[in-house]
């Protein structure tokens, strides 16, 4: 996938701006492998994504922490798909409110009822 150059073209240790687009284009490598229900690959990249460091990259932590947990769902891990999804609480919490939206839109319909006990739990 041409995706997965962006990063050879483009190293993250070049520019900020750099890792900011190698991030995005992974973000949606995972969500094209995901809508092919390609879990394994998806998986991998959503790792990769969990694994960025940095407050500046709280995004798409946040969004590989999501994919890990809808992968989790798909395949009927509801424990680790929670796990994965309560990690990416409180990171969420630390995102623009039009940042946040566009990353929450991303949670699978049938983790929304969680994801909404897991924030209620966590306001208190």
């Amino acid at each position: 996938f041409r995706s997965r150059s962006v990063a050879e073209y483009f190293p993250t240790s070049d520019s900020p701006a750099n890792a900011y687009y190698v991030h995005r284009a992974n973000q949606q490598l995972g969500e094209l492998f995901f809508g092919r229900d390609d879990w394994r690959e998806a998986y991998e990249v959503y790792e990769q994504l969990a694994s960025v460091s940095g407050e500046d990259y709280a995004e798409f932590k946040a969004s590989g922490l999501i994919g890990q947990a809808n992968v989790h769902s798909a395949r009927g891990e509801t424990s680790q798909a929670t796990s994965k999804l309560a990690q990416a609480v409180p990171l969420l919490e630390k995102l623009k409110p039009n940042i946040r939206a566009q990353v929450v839109q991303q949670i699978a319909p049938k983790l929304r009822v969680t994801y909404q006990q897991l924030l209620r739990d966590t306001q208190g």
